[in-house]
């Protein structure tokens, strides 16, 4: 999807705040409010997702398709992890207003960064240049092997 490494890491970045956003949605819905604990155990759980994530994409071949999305996914993972730890251990002020949100704020978190992540898509496709590398003219060549070469 992405052929851009620093695009597909910056996707796999929101693709983290999505997750938590609609994390939070369903925390909301099934038991009416979230807490502090809340998010902290929705990072909790993208830990494992995001290795899960990167041992698979490691796998796929060609080599790269989707190792660097994950790559992304697991570094937001931890640095958000440590981000909120420390806004809780500092009572930091923004942290009372996530706790406090609402299911329109989360929906619409939640579809605010989809959005992102599909504009980061159709920025890569469209506007990034890229060299023409071996690779890319070999793809290209089995995509279409009898084009205007």
């Amino acid at each position: 999807m992405y052929e851009t490494t620093a695009v597909a890491r910056l996707a796999g970045a929101v693709a983290l705040l999505v997750s938590l956003a609609v994390w939070g949605l369903l925390s909301v819905l099934a038991a009416g409010e979230t807490t502090v604990t809340t998010w902290a155990l929705g990072l909790v759980v993208m830990f494992p997702v995001s290795a899960l994530a990167l041992g698979y994409a490691s796998d796929r071949t060609p080599p790269r398709a989707g190792s660097e999305h994950a790559l992304g996914l697991a570094v937001a993972v931890a640095a958000v992890s440590v981000t909120y730890l420390v806004a809780l251990a500092v009572d930091f002020p923004p942290v009372d207003a996530l706790v406090g949100a609402t299911p329109l704020e989360l929906v619409a978190a939640a579809v605010g960064f989809a959005l992102l992540t599909a504009a980061l898509a159709v920025v890569d496709a469209r506007y990034i240049e890229r060299p023409a590398t071996a690779a890319r003219l070999e793809a290209r060549y089995i995509d279409d092997p009898i084009g205007d070469d």
